[in-house]
């Protein structure tokens, strides 16, 4: 028949690492605490493990699971995780547990809105903001349902559309082009140059009829006198430095614009 001491290693999970917790896997208390049959009562098993390891436990001290030793477990029975406390030590530390789960929860809950933001991937977001990867989805179902966490990513939304310029768009479009070109995307690279010139209104989405991916003609139709606005020296630098952007970029024939007073 097997010892007490069998009995309770036979129902550890793992032993190997040390510093780890060692995870009792049998019976608990409601309270999450291991417990095993020792005839015809039950014995706490991290008790007992302290018990194995230095030859008893005085009764009126109590057993506390090492917060500052990384052990997070009730039901942990390393006793290299243990440490023989008194009762107001041991109320003392878990009010400092207690208040340190706090912050720590709100810390990783506030991670959680900055990684989500990232991808709008609600599982991948909460792994990385630190919860397990077997139950990051759930966590993450859980937390965008809170009021909390939604109105911070509603707010976090909000100020990152209010930090979006023209000149912010037109840069990106800009990286597009030239990625676009080094990758001989050329699709990727003609868009981005469309949505530049339609911000510039210099252009419609729709190339002229007969155009080539090889070849591209924009064209801009307006409805106005083109010499008139082309006195502007302002526009005038626009239009050229637009014109020369898709000539480079493309190899087409660059901007052609139409209107009443002429084709430029």
């Amino acid at each position: 028949m097997a010892t007490l001491a069998e009995r309770l290693w036979a129902k550890v999970k793992d032993t190997s690492d040390p510093d780890g917790c060692w995870l009792w896997t049998g019976s608990t208390t409601d309270n999450g605490y291991g417990q095993i049959r020792d005839g015809t009562r039950r014995v706490l098993v991290h008790r007992l493990s302290y018990a194995l390891a230095h030859g008893g436990t005085p009764s009126e001290l109590q057993i506390d699971h090492v917060w500052d030793k990384g052990c997070r477990h009730r039901n942990c029975v390393n006793p290299a995780h243990l440490e023989l406390v008194t009762n107001q030590e041991n109320t003392k530390r878990v009010k400092a547990v207690a208040k340190y789960s706090r912050v720590e929860t709100e810390d990783r809950r506030a991670k959680f809105v900055t990684e989500y933001l990232v991808d709008f991937n609600g599982s991948q977001a909460a792994q990385r903001a630190g919860y397990a990867k077997s139950s990051a989805k759930v966590q993450a179902c859980k937390l965008l349902k809170l009021p909390e966490i939604r109105h911070a990513i509603a707010e976090y939304m909000r100020a990152d559309a209010e930090a979006i310029s023209a000149e912010w768009v037109i840069s990106k479009l800009k990286q597009i082009v030239d990625g676009g070109l080094l990758d001989k995307d050329r699709a990727s690279a003609n868009r981005a140059l469309e949505l530049i010139g339609k911000y510039l209104r210099m252009f419609p989405s729709e190339r002229q009829p007969g155009a080539t991916p090889a070849n591209p003609l924009y064209v801009a139709q307006v409805g106005y006198d083109i010499n008139a606005v082309m006195d502007d020296p302002e526009i005038r630098a626009k239009v050229l430095e637009l014109h020369q952007l898709i000539q480079a970029k493309t190899g087409g024939e660059g901007l052609i614009i139409e209107g009443e007073g002429g084709v430029i």
